[in-house]
C-alpha cells in the first residue's frame, strides 16, 4: 500500500501570528506531508468576556487560524483547556475562523466525541481528541446540552475506541494532559495512555505539559507523552518552554515514525533544532522512562516541589488558613482572603477535580505519611 504521512506538532498559541514564520526545510515537510495537525490552545479574540475559572484565560489573534491553514495544517485539536475560556460563542467564532480544516475533540457532546474519519490513499484514518477534567469539559457523550470538550477519562473512552477501530484501518488518538513543566509523564498518564492503545488506538500523541516528555512503544504502538509547544508566545519559564517535538507518523503495513526537534525564536521563526543540546536532551528523557528508580524518584522530587502550591489552592479555595507548608506572602494573602471571606471556589474545584491536580497532591501525602511527618 502507498504510505501515509501524518505530521503532529504541538500546542499554538499566537496573540500576533504575522511574526510567527517556518523555515524552508519545515514548509517542505508540511507540504509533503497528507495529514498536518496541530493543538489550537485558545480561541480567537473578541468582544467577549473571559468565564470564570482557576488559572489564566488565554486568547489569540483572529488572524491564527489562516495562518496554520496557509502553512498547510488540514487538521485542529480543541480538546484542551483553554478553548472554552471565553465561552460558547467565542468558540463558534474559533470554529467558523477555520476554511478548510477538520476539527476534532470539541463541540456539542455529540461532536466532541465523535471520532472524525478522514479517508487517505483508500485507508480510512480516525482522529479523536481528549482532554483531562478542566474548565469546558463535557463528561460523557449522552450530555447532549453542553458545548465544550470531549474528557480523557469518561466512561465512553472505550467503546469509542472499539467502535472506531472497527471503522478505521488506523485509529489516532490525541491526550492534552499532564503536570505542566516536567521532563516526564506522570505515572497516571503512562497508565492511561496505554489504556488507550488496549481499547485501540494505533498512536498516542499527547499535548498539554509545555515541555517534550520523551515516548515509548507498548504493544508495538507509540505513545508520545507530551509534544510540549509548537508555538507559543505567552512567555513561560522552563528552559524547554521554546523546545518542542513534531511526529512524523508513517502508516503503511506497519506504523513507523520520526521524530524531530524545533524550536521557535523571539522573532517567530519556527526551525528544526538539530543541537547536541537537545539530542542529549532526548537520550536523557528516554533513559529516564526505562529506568524505574530514577523515574519514579524524580515524579516524587517534582510532587514534592509543588506541594505548597496546592496547599495554598485548596486553603484558599476553603478561606481557610494554615500557618505550616506556606511562605510569609501566602499566609499573608490567605489572611486578607479570609478576612473578606473570598472563597476561591474555582481554584479549589480544579485542585480537587483535574486527575493531574489530585494525583499529585495525593502522592505528597502518601510520601510524607511513609516518612512519618
Amino acid at each position: 500500500m502507498d504510505k501515509i504521512s501524518v505530521l503532529a506538532c504541538g500546542d499554538f498559541v499566537a496573540d500576533n501570528p504575522s511574526l510567527v514564520r517556518i523555515s524552508e526545510e519545515f514548509q517542505n515537510k508540511l507540504n509533503g506531508s497528507d495529514l498536518n495537525i496541530c493543538n489550537f490552545e485558545a480561541p480567537i479574540s473578541g468582544e467577549w468576556k473571559a468565564l470564570p475559572k482557576s488559572g489564566p484565560s488565554l486568547a489569540q489573534s483572529p488572524d491564527s487560524p489562516g495562518v496554520l491553514e496557509k502553512m498547510g495544517f488540514n487538521v485542529v485539536l480543541m480538546a484542551n483547556n483553554h478553548i472554552m475560556d471565553y465561552g460558547v460563542d467565542a468558540f463558534k467564532a474559533t470554529i467558523s475562523s477555520f476554511r478548510n480544516s477538520l476539527v476534532v475533540g470539541a463541540g456539542k457532546a455529540s461532536e466532541a466525541y465523535s471520532c472524525k474519519i478522514v479517508t487517505v490513499k483508500g485507508k480510512k484514518i480516525g482522529l479523536l481528541a481528549f482532554c483531562q477534567y478542566e474548565f469546558g469539559i463535557i463528561e460523557s457523550k449522552s450530555d447532549s446540552g453542553k458545548t465544550g470538550v470531549a474528557w480523557v477519562n469518561s466512561l465512553d473512552i472505550p467503546n469509542l475506541l472499539k467502535n472506531a477501530k472497527e471503522k478505521c484501518d488506523f485509529v489516532l488518538v490525541f491526550p492534552h494532559a499532564g503536570l505542566e513543566d516536567i521532563d516526564a509523564p506522570l505515572p497516571i498518564w503512562k497508565q492511561n495512555y496505554r489504556k488507550l492503545v488496549e481499547w485501540g488506538a494505533d498512536a498516542v500523541i499527547a499535548s498539554h505539559p509545555h515541555v517534550p516528555q520523551g515516548w515509548e512503544v507498548y504493544q508495538g504502538k507509540p505513545i508520545f507523552y507530551s509534544l510540549g509547544n509548537f508555538y507559543f508566545d505567552v512567555l513561560g519559564g522552563n528552559d524547554y518552554w521554546n523546545k518542542g517535538l513534531i511526529v512524523e507518523l508513517i502508516l503503511g503495513e506497519t506504523i513507523d515514525f520520526k521524530v524531530y526537534n524545533t524550536i521557535f525564536s523571539k522573532d517567530g521563526i519556527i526551525k528544526f533544532d538539530y543541537s547536541d543540546e537537545i539530542i542529549q536532551h532526548n537520550e536523557e528523557l528516554l533513559a529516564l522512562l526505562l529506568d524505574d528508580k530514577k523515574y519514579s524518584g524524580y515524579i516524587d522530587e517534582e510532587c514534592q516541589r509543588r506541594y505548597r502550591v496546592y496547599t495554598y489552592s485548596i486553603l484558599r479555595g476553603l478561606g481557610g488558613i494554615a500557618w505550616s507548608n506556606l511562605s510569609l506572602k501566602m499566609i499573608i494573602r490567605l489572611i486578607i482572603l479570609s478576612f473578606i471571606n473570598n472563597k476561591d471556589k474555582e481554584t479549589l474545584m480544579n485542585t480537587l477535580r483535574c486527575e493531574t491536580h489530585r494525583w499529585v497532591y495525593e502522592r505528597c501525602l502518601i510520601i510524607s505519611n511513609n516518612n512519618g511527618k
